[in-house]
């Protein structure tokens, strides 16, 4: 029975060293999250300190620090292993969850058991606890101290340093050490922040104002003066409520607002209102209106009435539309007051309160031209082509000015393309493709094509479509032509794209290793600094670029290149591999083919929805890659049956391609057509599935995106598939 007890021994044992070394090859191949699903088993038992702190090392990659604090506070081995490496990694969780003064005790205790190899990156987070705590002298003396461990960061230790010293002859000379392009760039606002933290509210907010940081000005006087200092950032709180103030500082402005002054003039409420509706913040902008209605313009009653009718308070808008006298307002009070209609009323009693707008205001055009497209829109989402079809022509022929009028234009040749009349839809085609500066022109070309080959005429069709590969080159249109006429839509000649750089430039190595030490503030400024000094010749513009790709700052590169392309660069193959990049390629080759997608098809849909950034995060709190919304990403989880969930990793790439793709793979399914599962991933589901009731839409996948009515879904689309065509013009094994 001992002889058996020692063997069982020792088989656990070898497992479990099997799947901490296997954790630990996850980690190094940029999985960190899939060493943490190998070793979730162990750690939910009385696991081995080496399991835990493996653990512990994966989801620090991931940014789990929930699971880092609960895999290791408390465990009383952390002194004990790896010198005290434990405690570093339980510290920088510390610090990054908020609680300073429980990581100041973890990180001294890690600064004093380092080795000379990591002693830098242990005082830097030490630093940041202090720092946190408010224990400001000693922060600047352990920054300091990082600075001669870690000389590639030592200017932006050195300025973190300055942040945080109240001396001025001190800081002074901290800030004269400086010697990097980059971290000299922030000197003044390191100044600004110094006094800050040193109190001296005024001279601090004197220096946000000279560096046009009005609401970090704004916000230290309220904080820190006396009732005059208030008065008069109260007054300048309002004015940065202005036209001029950029959607961020504007709600940030409205929130600070709200914050500290409970108690608002009308006046006030007003301002606040009107800003609040430009910023999409519905509810604080109809609660500004509501409160101020005794100062109200017939615009405010406008604007209050749409976001009442947009928060669903229909009745409420109603009354406020019929309130409106201003002539100029009327149309679009009118055609507001039809719209709310469409969630609420019968179909033809909608086209009949539409079709009094255009009558009542035909010299209105924009909710005039507006009313009759969204009626034609109904008509033809009841199957009504033919009345269609005359609503979306007077469209075009009375406001051909206007956005709808031209797309109207369009959709009536759509139609009669559908009755079979090709002869005039292309003749209707040809004379929107004749106005060269018409957005709807290139589209309007193709079109035109597709009439002349189905009237018989291929000579004219083909011509049509060669035109639309130089006219539209690189768009949608000219991939759907390309194909029509059996050409490539774009060649580029095998081999690599370009030379590798020999080594990482050091501005980017000192950006990884800022991230690293989650300095991520100072590694933006880096990278901006590093981007902006490529200049204007499009060679350094291109260097630049590649080097960034060759980092993984894929978006940057994206950006680097364009302004290449404007200073002159050729769209050759190294450019376009820098366009459209295919980071992460075993990962979403892998996980593409095992939903059975074309890697491609997710390819395009990453450089659409993020351009590749991991971190990328919408006003929509979609997040990641393909930008997967915490909800659907918790639904996945769930599925899964993943051991714990947190909605941080969908920025780690494997989790992000993993969830995105059977998310997108799962509407292919349902839809079959590439392009109505893009449809889906952008718009929902159920909207497309509403969509299959329009004429033609179940025909023909060109018909459907033509036939889309939204324009942001119709749009994203397109350039989805343009990518797709890009990408395997650019790598065509990739896709096999």
């Amino acid at each position: 029975m001992l002889l058996l007890s020692a063997q069982a021994g020792r088989d656990q044992s070898g497992f479990t060293d099997s799947i901490l070394a296997a954790a630990t090859r996850a980690i190094d191949a940029g999985r960190p999250w899939q060493a943490s699903r190998l070793l979730a088993p162990l750690t939910r038992t009385a696991s081995k300190p080496a399991v835990r702190l493996a653990a512990a090392r994966a989801a620090v990659e991931w940014q789990g620090w929930e699971s880092v604090e609960r895999l290791l506070e408390g465990e009383p081995w952390l002194d004990q292993l790896d010198r005290g490496a434990g405690r570093a990694l339980l510290g920088r969780a510390l610090v990054e969850r908020g609680r300073a003064a429980a990581a100041v005790i973890q990180t001294s205790r890690a600064v004093a058991l380092a080795t000379p190899e990591n002693r830098g990156e242990r005082l830097v987070v030490h630093a940041r606890a202090l720092d946190r705590l408010d224990q400001l002298d000693s922060a600047a003396a352990v920054y300091r101290a990082a600075a001669l461990d870690l000389p590639v960061l030592k200017d932006w230790l050195r300025l973190r340093a300055a942040g945080v010293t109240a001396d001025s002859a001190e800081r002074g000379s901290l800030l004269a050490s400086l010697t990097s392009p980059a971290a000299r760039g922030r000197i003044k606002w390191t100044e600004a922040l110094a006094r800050s933290r040193a109190g001296d509210w005024q001279g601090a907010a004197d220096r946000y104002a000279t560096l046009g940081a009005r609401l970090a000005a704004v916000r230290l006087r309220l904080s820190g003066g006396g009732l005059e200092a208030r008065a008069s950032g109260r007054q300048e709180l309002v004015g940065l409520l202005g036209s001029d103030a950029t959607p961020a500082d504007a709600a940030d402005a409205i929130a600070l607002f709200d914050q500290q002054f409970v108690s608002k003039t009308a006046a006030e409420e007003l301002r606040i209102a009107r800003r609040a509706a430009v910023i999409n913040q519905l509810d604080r902008a109809a609660r500004g209106f509501a409160a101020a209605r005794s100062l109200w313009t017939d615009r405010d009653r406008f604007t209050y009435a749409t976001m009442l009718a947009r928060l669903n308070r229909g009745s409420e808008a109603v009354a406020l539309f019929d309130g409106v006298t201003t002539e100029a307002l009327k149309g679009d009070a009118a055609y507001q007051q039809a719209r709310m209609m469409v969630r609420t009323g019968q179909p033809g009693s909608v086209v009949r309160a539409l079709e009094r707008v255009w009558t009542r205001f035909p010299r209105d055009s924009e909710p005039a031209a507006s009313a009759l497209f969204l009626a034609a829109d109904l008509l033809a989402d009841r199957g009504r082509d033919d009345s269609a079809r005359i609503f979306f022509g007077q469209a075009a022929l009375r406001y051909p000015g206007t956005a709808f009028g031209r797309r109207g234009g369009f959709q009536a040749a759509l139609i009669a393309y559908l009755d079979n009349d090709y002869p005039a839809a292309a003749a209707e085609f040809d004379r929107i493709a004749a106005k060269p500066a018409d957005p709807e022109a290139v589209g309007a070309l193709y079109w035109a094509g597709r009439a002349h080959a189905q009237a018989g005429d291929t000579a004219a069709a083909a011509l049509r479509w060669r035109q639309v590969t130089t006219r539209g080159r690189d768009t949608y249109y000219a991939w759907r032509a390309a194909e029509r006429l059996g050409t490539a839509f774009r060649r580029f000649e095998p081999g690599p794209a370009s030379g590798t750089p020999s080594g990482e430039p050091e501005a980017l190595a000192r950006v990884r290793l800022l991230r690293r030490f989650g300095l991520n503030v100072e590694a933006r400024f880096e990278l901006d600094a590093y981007a902006a000094a490529a200049g204007a010749a499009p060679e350094s513009l291109t260097a630049t670029a590649t080097a960034l790709a060759a980092s993984e700052w894929h978006g940057r590169a994206m950006r680097v290149a364009e302004r290449a392309i404007e200073r002159g660069a050729g769209l050759d193959r190294s450019i376009a591999m820098l366009l459209y990049p295919l980071p992460y390629e075993f990962l979403l080759r892998s996980e593409a083919l095992r939903s059975g997608l074309d890697p491609m098809l997710a390819a395009g849909v990453i450089r659409q929805e993020s351009l590749f950034d991991p971190e990328a995060r919408s006003v929509a709190d979609a997040r990641g890659l393909m930008q997967v919304v915490p909800s659907v990403g918790a639904e996945l989880a769930r599925r899964a049956a993943l051991p714990e969930w947190d909605p941080v990793l969908l920025y780690q790439p494997d989790v992000n391609l993993d969830f995105g793709i059977a998310h997108l793979a799962d509407a292919l399914e349902r839809l079959r057509w590439p392009e109505r599962a893009l449809a889906a991933y952008n718009a929902g589901l159920d909207r497309v599935s509403r969509w299959q009731s329009i004429r033609g839409v179940d025909q023909d996948p060109e018909i459907f995106v033509e036939r889309i009515p939204f324009t942001e879904t119709r749009d994203y689309v397109r350039k989805v598939l343009r990518n797709v065509a890009m990408y395997h013009a650019l790598y065509p094994k990739a896709g096999s």
